[in-house]
């Protein structure tokens, strides 16, 4: 245990800064955090949008068929 009689006075020593914050723009990196707000210009963001618009997509028929037959599996994988 430290006594306080021990402990040195830091004077004339400068007070801390805040840490430097990093740019929240979108950046060309595909790890987008959904909690992480991100600030760009509207033709940056529709920029962003149409360059999603061309990845692949499916129907929601499809989508919905995958989940069932996913959800089959794992009750079935339980009574197995």
């Amino acid at each position: 245990m430290t006594k306080l009689s021990n402990l040195t006075p830091k004077v004339n020593q400068p007070a801390k800064t805040g840490r430097v914050r990093k740019s929240q723009a979108l950046s060309n990196h595909d790890n987008w955090n959904p909690n992480k707000p991100f600030h760009v210009t509207q033709e940056e963001l529709w920029d962003h949008i149409h360059e999603i618009e061309q990845g692949p997509f499916m129907t929601a028929e499809e989508c919905f068929n995958n989940v069932r037959t996913w959800m089959k599996k794992q009750v079935s994988s339980l009574y197995s």
